[in-house]
């Protein structure tokens, strides 16, 4: 059997975000037949994700970076575990992870560097300051000086890359999850559960999970749940995830009245029985290259009422419905009818279930991304 291929991942963080979640999915389904030997190095802060993967004994490094412009750890430091590692692959994830990851890299003599492009940056995130620009450039030669592969996790985030850096050739990929993860308990007390967290039997319950910032959109979810909540009080929402956006959220909450309807959990990891309690997955996102957690709401069949956006519509598919970006009313109508007719969403849900199991499973879907390592290290 010929030696395995050494792959360093190379990633800004291992907290629970979309990111971070959508690489251990990938690590623990991966290699079977031990032809790749997986490590995971951080630049700022590990964190639940580091735990799990060094349980599937998967070595973790941390660099421990002070800031994103540490760079003595970020190139120097960096190189020395590539050489130590015996490197064959550098595999980036996220902008200062990719920056780092191809300069170190290509230090350390590495003739491999593969990239995956996880957000639609350039499209959305503009601000026009020199900064962004500048952070623009750097993305754009690094990546035609040092990169081999590219891989984008949707069209919508491919369709971005070329148009803005100029990028030809890169492969879609979509995000897996896992669906071991995804099981349903089937002896979990449902109303014993709910009523822990301060919920009733007759509540309809709203789910929206994800980072807590403008992108996602929670703040036109908070004016739908004003509004519904004025027709009905059994209308209850839980907002699981942490960010910057999480004072303005509190503080909109109480200005509204909604601190009996409304609940930010902060971040979780028992997503399972969240969405085994919830009865709808909102996710309002202004943008989204993929969306990891719209996935999994439809592969525990659950219905998903989703912006009407370019990542979100590749995801979801006729097994979701859509709302305008932006529309609190939109969102508010939306939910409402299921509340209404929750028989009519049947058919959508499994639906939901088929299209996530077809198009996002891990064990469908990791044999292609073995595909491209063994064509770059061959």
């Amino acid at each position: 059997m010929p030696p395995s291929v050494r792959i360093l991942h190379l990633i800004e963080t291992l907290k629970l975000g979309g990111t971070e979640k959508a690489l251990y999915t990938v690590l623990s389904a991966m290699d079977k037949h031990k032809r790749f030997e997986s490590m995971v190095c951080c630049l700022f802060e590990d964190g639940p994700i580091a735990s799990r993967l060094e349980q599937l004994k998967i070595p973790v490094y941390n660099l421990h970076m002070k800031s994103p412009y540490d760079w003595r750890k970020g190139v120097f430091r960096l190189a020395e575990i590539i050489k130590e590692n015996k490197i064959d692959i550098v595999h980036t994830h996220l902008f200062y992870a990719n920056v780092y990851g191809r300069i170190a890299g290509c230090l350390s003599g590495v003739k491999t560097i593969i990239t995956t492009l996880h957000n639609p940056d350039y499209t959305y995130e503009d601000n026009g300051r020199f900064s962004f620009k500048a952070r623009k450039l750097i993305d754009k030669y690094t990546g035609r000086m040092f990169n081999r592969r590219f891989i984008a996790v949707s069209q919508s985030v491919k369709d971005d890359y070329q148009k803005h850096m100029g990028l030809k050739d890169i492969d879609v990929l979509y995000n897996s999850i896992d669906f071991k993860e995804l099981k349903i308990n089937p002896s979990l007390d449902i109303q014993a559960e709910r009523k822990a967290m301060g919920l009733e039997k007759e509540d309809f319950v709203l789910l929206n999970i994800g980072r807590l910032h403008n992108q996602k959109g929670q703040i036109y979810l908070l004016e739908a749940m004003k509004i519904l909540t004025k027709e009905n009080a059994r209308f209850k929402l839980l907002i699981v995830g942490a960010g910057p956006l999480r004072q303005r959220l509190s503080d909109e909450i109480a200005k509204n009245g909604l601190t009996k309807n409304v609940f930010l959990l902060g971040e979780r990891e028992d997503i399972v029985k969240l969405f085994q309690l919830s009865d709808v997955f909102v996710f309002p996102s202004i943008y989204e290259a993929f969306g990891v957690v719209a996935a999994e709401a439809m592969a525990m069949e659950k219905i998903v009422v989703v912006s009407d956006i370019d990542g979100l519509r590749e995801v979801v598919g006729p097994a979701g419905v859509y709302v305008k970006c932006r529309d609190s009313r939109g969102i508010a109508d939306s939910v409402r009818k299921i509340f209404n007719r929750p028989a009519d969403y049947n058919e959508m849900k499994k639906e939901a279930g088929r299209r996530a199991l077809d198009l996002f499973s891990v064990e469908n879907n990791v044999g292609k991304l073995e595909k491209v390592y063994l064509e770059c290290s061959g």
